[in-house]
C-alpha cells in the first residue's frame, strides 16, 4: 500500500487565540507528521498577552507536543483539569515571578488565578493540550500557559 502525502496550511482564530500551521508534510496513511515535521519548528497554538507593561507570546510547537498521551474524549483525560491548572500557576510563579502586591488583596495570598481553561484539540489529530489563561488579580488581562497532556506547562516569552 502506497502513503499518501499532501501538505496542510490552515490559519484560525479562536476567542483571541491565533491557531496557525505552516506548511507541514503529512502523512495520511497513518495521520502522523513526517520526520521533517517532527523536527521543524511548526508552531500550532499561539496566544499574545500583556503583563506589567509588556508583550508576550505563548507558542505551542509541533516538538512540545508530539510525545504526549493521545487522548479519546470519551474518557478521561491523561492530566486533569486541576493538575493543568497547578502546572500553569508553578510555570507562572517560576518565569513571571509572583504580581506584585499594589494594595492588600482580599482573595488572600494566592498568586495567579484562573480566569479561563479550555482543552484544545490539535488539528483534527488525538492529541490535546491545555489553555489556561491566568490573572495577577481581578480585572487584570490574562496570561495564557499551554499546558500539555503530560503536565508540560509552555511559558509565554517576551515578544521582541
Amino acid at each position: 500500500m502506497s502513503k499518501t502525502s499532501f501538505a496542510l496550511s490552515v490559519l484560525l482564530s479562536i476567542a483571541g487565540t491565533s491557531i496557525y500551521a505552516g506548511t507541514t508534510g503529512i502523512d495520511a496513511t497513518n495521520t502522523t507528521l513526517n520526520a521533517t515535521a517532527r523536527e521543524s519548528k511548526f508552531v500550532g497554538a499561539r496566544a499574545e498577552s500583556q503583563y506589567q507593561g509588556k508583550d508576550y507570546i505563548t507558542e505551542l510547537r509541533w516538538s512540545d507536543i508530539v510525545d504526549t498521551p493521545r487522548w479519546n474524549a470519551d474518557v478521561k483525560p491523561p492530566l486533569s483539569i486541576e493538575k493543568a491548572e497547578f502546572f500553569a500557576r508553578h510555570c507562572l510563579q517560576q518565569k513571571a515571578g509572583l504580581p506584585p502586591l499594589p494594595v492588600l488583596v482580599p482573595f488572600g495570598l494566592e498568586s495567579w488565578r484562573l480566569s479561563e481553561i479550555a482543552i484544545r484539540r490539535w488539528f483534527r489529530m488525538n492529541i490535546w493540550f491545555y489553555e489556561i489563561k491566568m490573572v495577577p488579580y481581578p480585572n487584570y488581562p490574562p496570561v495564557t500557559v499551554f499546558v500539555t497532556m503530560d503536565g508540560n506547562a509552555v511559558a509565554p516569552k517576551p515578544k521582541h
